[in-house]
This record gives structure tokens, C-alpha cells and sequence, in this order.
């Protein structure tokens, strides 16, 4: 989690009393201990977390006219029940989701202290309906309680009848693209398979997303870079072609053709290690199969894809994962050779504008 940012936090407790004007200290507290620490304190694993979805929900009608999604900042965001119903997402895989971002939500206890000795100062310099005096009592009894989570007040409950789930960790960003792949696949014909493109820059994340997601939703996951580009084909004239340094060709052969069809397959991964290839990867007939890594979009792949999303991030953090991950003599290469290759074809190709979603790399 970023530093805490005593102006970023005034802004949105700015955005939440413009949308929320109805709001009591705990609303206030809630806002904080939720950007703070997400559902860590309330999934209980995804047992319980289908189990509490299944009674929410049955009481909920689906409602596709609000936003899915509503940020808290930092990364943290409360994701509507009432628009996951409408968006077709299955609760199961919403339960796994839920789960798999509270399990791996890192402590933000400092920040979270950090934001309790903020608020009675903000509450001076906001439009709270409450006073300071309201505040700091309420602080002093919640202090005296060890800081547990809270719920949302009565009057807050009463106007606007509240149903989320709340995401702060590695999930968060991706919830864009969940949706919108549960969303193709449920208007689709049982027998086929909905392909799932995820390219982007290096170190934005697509092999840790594809790994959730594979979990999550239940998917195969199909990784571009075991179709490195052999030896005999890294000629002058191939490095000249956007995304020529990926064997497409082979991609075209292996891959491309089973995309759409459930059933099983493998295709073979090239091992840079020994710069030849190597195993088979076996591929099974489920409903989703993602196909991640740099290059999924290439025209020569040959690709049909249902859903279209590319990993984006900033040269400066993406310099410091790839320092941190892969170390100097890496990063070097990197910056030299794989970067360059990726903004050109990027470029070529008109990415990641021609993708239907853009997953912007999270600070956090």
C-alpha cells in the first residue's frame, strides 16, 4: 500500500460524502478500515463467503444501470451485488474471488492509524454532517474497543441500503476484466470455449492476473512465452517486424486452432534455458482458456479471441519490478532489447487502444 497522504485522503472522503451525504463517524471509520485492510476481517474463507453471498443475493434484483465498481482509492474499490448479479457473475466464482483477495490483502495497520488521528482535523475542513466533538468521542470509545472492524450506521443502512463486497488486494484491478469474461461466456453455446486475450508491457502483471484468474474463474492458461523465437528464425529481417521476436507462426499452428473448440489439446513450450523445444503443455476442454503474455494480439497469431484486455504500466515502475524480480544484468537486457520490441509493436498495432479493456498496472 502507498504511504499514507493526508490530501489523498481528504479527497476521497470528498468523493464518498458527495456520493453519500447520509454518513455517521463508524461511516467514516468503515471508509478508512476498508481501504486500509479490505475483507481480510470479514470473508472467513470461501465456504462462508458463497454461503453469506447466497443470502445476500436472494434478496437482491439484478441492476446493470449503476457502476460495478466504486473506488475507495489506494487500490481498494467496493464491487456492487446488485450489479455482479446483472453482469452474470456466477456467485461461486465471486465467493473464490472475494477470498483470493482477502487472503492476500498485505497489514496497512500504520496506514490505518495514520488515517484515525487524521479524521477529527478533516472533520473541521469537510462538510461531515457531524461535529468534531461527534468524531473524537466516537474515536475514544473505538480506541478503548481495540480498533475492530465496523459496520455501517443505521441511518446509512436505512438510506441507501448498502450491498458490496469490498477488494483491496491483487483481484482489485482485475475485476473489469472478470466481469466482462463471465459476462461473454454466459452468452455463449455450452460447447464452445471463450478465448481470453490478456498482452501487455513486461512486468504489469499478466502472469500473476492469469494465475488468479485461472483459479478463480476456473480457466486454462496459455503462456505466450513458450513460444519464444527459436534460433534459426532471429534474423535481421524477422527483428525488423513489430512482434516478430514471437514464433507466431507456431502459435498459428498449435493454438489458434483449438481456441474456440472444447477440447483438449497441448501444444509445445519453447525452454529458453536450453534455447530448443521442449514438453508438451497439455491444455484441457473447460469453458475459458486465457492466453497471457506479451504478443497475444498478434495479427500472425491468428487468434480469435471473446474477450480483449492489455496490461499497461508506467516505465518507472515497471523499471523497479524488473530490478526487483530479475535483478541488474536483466534489467539491462531488458531496457536494451524486450522493451524496445514491445513499444514498437504496441505501437504498430495500435495497443493497447484496440483492446475492449486496459488493466493499468496498481501501485499498491
Amino acid at each position: 500500500m502507498r504511504p499514507f497522504c493526508l490530501e489523498e485522503l481528504r479527497e476521497g472522503l470528498a468523493q464518498q460524502l458527495t456520493r453519500y451525504p447520509v454518513q455517521r463517524p463508524e461511516d467514516v471509520v468503515k471508509f478508512c478500515y476498508q481501504r486500509a485492510f479490505g475483507a481480510a476481517h470479514f470473508c472467513g474463507g470461501e465456504k462462508l463467503a458463497l454461503e453469506r453471498l447466497e443470502q445476500e443475493c436472494a434478496a437482491l434484483a439484478p441492476n446493470a444501470a449503476a457502476p460495478l465498481i466504486e473506488s475507495l482509492g489506494g487500490g481498494a474499490c467496493r464491487l456492487s451485488l446488485e450489479v455482479a448479479l446483472a453482469a452474470d457473475i456466477p456467485l461461486p466464482v465471486l465467493a473464490r474471488a472475494f477470498a483470493a483477495d482477502a487472503a492476500a490483502v498485505s497489514s496497512a495497520a500504520d496506514w490505518f492509524e495514520s488515517a484515525l488521528q487524521a479524521l477529527p482535523g478533516l472533520t473541521d475542513t469537510l462538510p461531515f454532517p457531524f461535529t468534531r466533538q461527534e468524531m473524537e468521542n466516537y474515536l475514544e470509545e473505538y480506541r478503548r474497543q481495540g480498533c475492530p472492524a465496523v459496520s455501517h450506521s443505521l441511518r446509512f443502512h436505512r438510506q441507501y441500503q448498502p450491498h458490496y463486497r469490498v477488494f483491496a488486494g491483487p483481484v482489485a484491478p482485475l475485476l473489469p476484466l472478470l466481469a466482462s469474461i463471465c459476462a461473454a461466456r454466459s452468452q455463449m453455446p455450452e460447447e464452445k470455449r471463450l478465448a481470453v486475450a490478456m498482452d501487455g508491457f513486461s512486468a504489469a502483471g499478466k502472469t500473476t492476473a492469469a494465475a488468479l484468474l485461472g483459479k478463480i474463474l476456473p480457466a486454462d492458461v496459455v503462456h505466450m512465452d513458450d513460444f519464444f523465437l527459436p534460433p534459426a528464425l532471429r534474423t535481421p529481417a524477422r527483428f525488423a517486424q513489430p512482434g516478430g521476436n514471437v514464433h507466431y507462426e507456431r502459435f498459428a499452428r498449435e493454438v489458434a486452432p483449438y481456441l474456440e473448440q472444447r477440447r483438449s489439446f497441448s501444444y509445445q513450450r519453447f525452454e529458453c534455458s536450453r534455447m530448443e523445444l521442449g514438453p508438451m503443455v497439455p491444455v484441457g476442454d473447460g469453458p475459458i482458456v486465457l492466453v497471457e503474455g506479451a504478443y497475444a494480439l498478434h495479427p500472425g497469431c491468428q487468434g480469435r479471441y471473446g474477450v480483449t484486455s492489455f496490461f499497461d504500466i508506467d516505465s518507472e515502475q515497471q523499471r523497479r519490478r524488473i530490478l526487483d524480480r530479475n535483478g541488474p544484468a536483466m534489467l539491462h537486457r531488458f531496457e536494451q532489447e524486450w522493451i524496445p520490441l514491445e513499444r514498437k509493436y504496441a505501437q504498430a498495432f495500435g495497443l493497447p487502444q484496440a483492446a475492449q479493456l486496459v488493466i493499468q498496472s496498481s501501485h499498491r
